[in-house]
Order: C-alpha cells, then sequence, then structure tokens
C-alpha cells in the first residue's frame, strides 16, 4: 500500500453518535486526530506535536484535552503515537485488500501473459 491512504469512509451518523458526550472542543480535535491518523496510515506516527501544530493550539491545550478523549475512550496514546479505535480495525481492512488487489493483479498478469504465450505458439 502506498505511503498514505488517500481515502477513507467517513458514516456522519456513526460519528455523531460516537461524539455522544463530547464537547465542541472535544470534538474539534477528535475529528482533526481522525484525520491525522488516516492521512499518515498505515505507517502512523501521529504524535503530540503533530496535533498541536494542526490545531495551532498550545501543547497544554492539547494535553488536557487529549486526557479527556483518553478518558472518554476515544483515543489512546501508545508507543507508536495515538491511536483511535477505528481507525486501527479500518486500516488493518485496507491493507489487506490492497494485498488482496496486489495479488490479484499478479496472478492476472501471469495468465494473460500465458494466454499470449499460447497465441503465439498457435500461429
Amino acid at each position: 500500500m502506498g505511503s498514505t491512504m488517500k481515502w477513507y469512509k467517513h458514516d456522519p451518523a456513526a460519528f455523531l453518535e460516537g461524539c455522544i458526550g463530547l464537547n465542541a472542543e472535544e470534538r474539534g480535535f477528535y475529528i482533526t486526530l481522525l484525520d491525522l491518523l488516516y492521512a499518515r496510515a498505515p505507517n502512523g506516527g501521529v504524535i503530540d506535536r503533530l496535533v498541536v501544530d494542526a490545531m495551532a493550539c498550545r501543547p497544554q491545550v492539547w494535553r488536557r484535552v487529549k486526557a479527556s478523549l483518553i478518558a472518554k475512550g476515544k483515543v489512546r496514546d501508545g508507543p507508536d503515537g495515538l491511536t483511535a479505535n477505528r481507525v486501527e480495525t479500518t486500516v488493518q481492512t485496507a491493507v489487506k485488500l490492497m494485498s488482496n488487489r496486489t495479488r490479484s493483479g499478479r496472478v492476472s498478469a501471469l495468465k494473460r501473459g500465458e494466454l499470449n504465450g499460447l497465441g503465439r505458439k498457435s500461429h
């Protein structure tokens, strides 16, 4: 798969339902974090500094909001950086899909080569 995901499914109803209990500030940070996570997928690497820069805020503001998002179960902070629940699953599915498509493309190319070779032998 390429270095980034260019598109991800955004289900507005699911997002709004998942944001119940988040205030406006938390929602703004949360959707920005999701976009950062998908934009850098599958390699990750979303760290606090990146969120601070993307949101043009002071680090203290992000630390406060991040703590709240973690407490509400929306975000996790691990050794490889930040992540969110559905992002991991979606990225894993996308990586598998791209791998399968690549494999199918290779098989198709081999089959075309075999068929082309058969066509030349019959002339």
